[in-house]
């Protein structure tokens, strides 16, 4: 499915509680897709598993998800910097966010099927039971 929405919090109203979020792009400024992280952090929607090579710093980044308390899972390649700890990390540490490291070529082959070209593939599926949504901006694609 690929569609527009008139406004991020008309592109994550139907996010329900437990949805696995992909977020593509690498390092600190990754390009989050900022509006949408609010339009989420707005909405509400808990137990979130987040997806993601870097989990990135700063006040528009997942960082803003997990202080509002609603990432259960994040599943990514790094997960904390050496240099400023994040509110993930400390979550982490503190048992209230689960943690799943994956090599980042391990990561790309497991989220590839999910590019707009590909049709969902069991590849996706072994990712995450629930549907995988994956967030770009205002556009998004979600496979079942």
């Amino acid at each position: 499915m690929d569609k527009v929405a008139r406004s991020a919090a008309a592109a994550v109203a139907d996010v329900p509680h437990g949805a696995t979020l992909l977020f593509g792009g690498f390092g600190v400024v990754q390009g989050w897709p900022n509006s949408l992280l609010l339009a989420l952090r707005d909405h509400g929607a808990r137990d979130l598993t987040v997806v993601f090579n870097t989990p990135g710093v700063g006040p528009l980044s997942a960082q803003l998800l997990a202080e509002a308390g609603l990432v259960r899972k994040v599943i990514a390649s790094f997960a904390a910097y050496p240099t400023r700890p994040t509110p993930i990390e400390e979550q982490i540490k503190a048992g209230k966010i689960e943690l799943e490291l994956v090599p980042q070529g391990t990561l790309a082959e497991r989220v590839r099927p999910a590019a707009p070209a590909s049709p969902p593939s069991e590849r996706v599926r072994q990712l995450t039971e629930a549907p995988l949504r994956v967030v770009s901006n205002l556009r998004e694609m979600e496979l079942s």
